[in-house]
């Protein structure tokens, strides 16, 4: 499967700016990318693309309610709910969180995104509606 156009010209950029500042290692960890996640992103409407305003770590909201044990769309709706209320006390509760998930294991702390506190921060999009604008 192949890069649409839009990323082979990011990528060849980001590559120039790793050449440029001596990062030669960039290069070989872009080519590491799953091209099908690389397209699956490109593919995010506006609203699952804010799941991107904020770098990836170690841990998460989606990680600490049921990661693996729930389906993606539920992930990105916690990875989102996390954007909009980040801060240090949110980031705290993550952390203590991840240790007790360590501890108790993942099964018995899964909670699906709509029983959770944070439900009322995120209004989905209904995939069903039609969009006026575009009759």
């Amino acid at each position: 499967m192949s890069l649409s156009p839009d990323l082979l010209e990011l990528q060849c950029v980001i590559e120039g700016y790793a050449r440029e500042f001596g990062l030669d290692f960039f290069e070989t960890r872009f080519e590491m990318l799953d091209y099908r996640t690389l397209n699956q992103v490109a593919a995010y409407d506006d609203f699952r693309r804010r799941r991107l305003f904020v770098r990836p770590g170690i841990t998460g909201l989606a990680q600490v309610y049921g990661n693996s044990l729930m389906p993606w769309d539920e992930r990105i709706l916690y990875d989102i709910a996390y954007v909009r209320r980040c801060g240090f006390f949110l980031d705290l509760s993550i952390l203590l969180r991840t240790i007790l998930v360590v501890f108790v294991g993942e099964r018995r702390m899964t909670r699906p995104f709509t029983d959770s506190a944070f439900a009322v921060f995120i209004t989905p999009p209904d995939e069903n509606r039609v969009d006026k604008s575009q009759i």
